[in-house]
């Protein structure tokens, strides 16, 4: 066992203020560090690699660890980030063209992931199960399980992990919104966000240089002059997180390089068992990735696309009940999957052999629909708020088309 460290920190800076009148101003910076040290271990002698159950043994249950640690503190993680965003908003007002309420802002925001996700300090991992007698573990006088070597079972995995190795994804947005009070009975609210996503990762490698347009709109009308029945409706779109799984696939930021072989020497058991350590009976390759040699990411992919659209009817009973109903309807698709098929081609690794390609990109066969209708009310006394009471059905449905 090891106590690894886990420092957190966050800084911000903001300003909110009148600049004019009518001009209201907001400017914010911001930044974390988040890091991951001394989490697994140091040495790199093989013979202090990890080993992981396969439950082929009687008794064993599989992907359990034992021997080394699992991990790298040689390669300590980090996931940061930084900010700058704005915005001003303007009141003008009109007899013959309503009241307008402007507002616009400008976000720059950078997500750091740095770290070549190292499963072991020596660079390998054993998969293979240990001894067992009636049922219980068999340890060496040092209390370690004993592992079994048995030639066509056993495994070695072979992580090699750019230890360092670096993305960021960088996204600009800029958004401008209208609150425009046509008439006393309708408002409607106009906007749009348009933003630009680029990453850069080690090795000179980008896999995203997307931009898109979301648009966001409202509108609602009071059916009686008094105000007190309103119907409402919203129509927006939302594009997901570009994070670092998904949009880091080809790179070797936490996916390290991984070969896979096969034990072919004599069979054994024991930490001080030559054959079992000896890389020369490990031949036979069978799995092996490499993300920056035969995965990549299709030149248009972007974040998955939720659409919603509600509607709705308030009502203000009297002076001091509401109540109000909501149908929301959500459809997302546009996911990112993974392609291999020898369509893509095929990349021929050193020591590996023939690897048919991997490509990312998006899909529209998957997409994932939700529906919810919401019922709320609520009753004030002079004193404050008395009781509220939301009830909320939904369902979700998933489909492959």
């Amino acid at each position: 066992l090891i106590t690894r460290q886990l420092p957190n920190r966050l800084f911000a800076v903001s300003y909110n203020g009148a600049v004019t009148p009518r001009l209201f101003g907001t400017l914010q910076y911001s930044q974390k560090h988040q890091s991951y040290r001394n989490n697994g271990g140091t040495s790199t002698d093989i013979m202090d690699s990890p080993f992981r159950t396969i439950g082929a043994n009687p008794g064993v249950v599989p992907t359990m660890i034992y021997g080394g640690q699992y991990f790298d503190a040689n390669d300590p993680e980090q996931r940061n980030n930084r900010q700058v965003t704005g915005s001003l908003a303007y009141v003008l007002s009109s007899p013959r063209y309503g009241t307008h309420e402007l507002k616009s802002g400008a976000e720059y925001f950078v997500s750091t992931g740095i770290g070549g996700n190292s499963q072991s300090s020596t660079g390998y991992v054993f998969a293979t199960d240990y001894l067992t007698e009636g049922g219980a573990v068999v340890r060496d006088p040092n209390g370690t399980p004993i592992p079994r070597f048995v030639p066509g079972q056993t495994q070695i995995w072979n992580f090699q992990a750019t230890r360092g190795a670096r993305v960021d994804i960088t996204t600009t947005s800029f958004y401008f919104q209208d609150r425009w009070i046509a008439t006393p009975r309708l408002t409607l609210d106009l906007g749009t966000r348009v933003e630009a996503v680029r990453s850069e990762a080690t090795g000179d490698i980008n896999a995203v240089d997307t931009w898109a347009i979301v648009p966001r709109l409202a509108a609602s009308y009071a059916l009686q002059e008094s105000g007190q029945t309103v119907l409402y409706g919203t129509y927006g779109h939302y594009s997901g997180k570009y994070g670092q799984v998904q949009f880091g696939v080809n790179s070797n930021v936490g996916r390290p390089n991984e070969v896979d072989y096969v034990y072919s020497g004599p069979a054994g058991a024991g930490t001080d068992f030559a054959p079992g350590f000896d890389l020369a009976n490990y031949t036979q390759v069978v799995s092996a990735s490499f993300p920056t040699a035969n995965v990549s990411v299709a030149d248009d992919i972007r974040s998955p696309l939720t659409r919603e659209f509600t509607v709705g009817l308030g009502r203000d009973p009297g002076r001091r009940g509401h109540a109000k109903a909501t149908y929301a309807w959500r459809h997302a698709t546009g996911f990112v999957e993974d392609f291999v098929s020898l369509a893509n081609g095929v990349t021929d690794v050193p020591l590996v052999g023939t690897l048919t390609n991997k490509v990312y990109h998006n899909t529209h066969d998957l997409y994932r629909d939700n529906q919810a209708a919401i019922f709320e009310s609520s009753y004030r006394e002079r004193s404050g708020l008395r009781s509220t009471a939301t009830t909320r059905r939904c369902s979700d449905r998933r489909s492959i088309g």
